[in-house]
């Protein structure tokens, strides 16, 4: 795929060559993981690879976010107007061998290489994590949750478990004496 497919063959003038030569399509072939940077291979141009270019991201300085294409995904780019040396990648996109996992306006959606699955749908105001691994929070300040929690499993804590008033560790019972006694069952 060419630009020629999105805007028209437009044949004639030297600026429509250099318009066509600004927005490429191609596939990535490398990655730089440090840097943030990926070269990307045209077929259109006899497998020609581009320098390494720098992908567009939704922030970089104070909120900085993080995703970098695979190899092999098909990407779009543009550049400037001297050729394939300095440009950068605009994004990645769908296509008829690779389908969006969901069909929803109205979901935010990730579904990551092992299966781990993020999802938002604004209809139910509901967010689902369906993770393969395991899910690691650390809050220096303590985390709340205001609302019912349904767990099925089990729940291990290292400090104290408190419900009410009432702790785990410190609690005591009246009406039982002292020694090697232990209470009863819980009714």
């Amino acid at each position: 795929m060419d630009i020629n497919s999105v805007f028209g063959n437009r044949k004639g003038s030297g600026k429509d060559e250099a318009f066509q030569n600004m927005l490429r399509y191609g596939k990535v072939s490398s990655v730089n993981s440090k840097l943030h940077t990926v070269r990307v291979a045209f077929a259109d141009k006899g497998g020609v690879v581009s320098h390494s270019l720098p992908v567009l991201i939704r922030g970089s300085l104070k909120n900085k976010h993080y995703h970098l294409p695979d190899v092999d995904e098909d990407v779009l780019c543009v550049f400037l107007p001297n050729g394939i040396q300095r440009g950068f990648v605009l994004g990645s996109f769908y296509n008829v061998n690779n389908s969006p996992p969901v069909a929803s306006a109205d979901k935010e959606h990730v579904t990551f290489s092992d299966g781990t699955i993020v999802e938002y749908d604004r209809s139910s105001s509901t967010m689902t994590v369906d993770c393969i691994g395991t899910i690691n929070i650390t809050a220096a300040n303590g985390v709340t949750i205001a609302g019912n929690v349904t767990v099925t499993g089990s729940i291990a804590a290292s400090g104290d478990v408190t419900a009410g008033n009432i702790s785990l560790e410190a609690h005591v019972h009246s009406g039982v004496a002292s020694g090697g006694s232990t209470t009863g069952e819980p009714e």
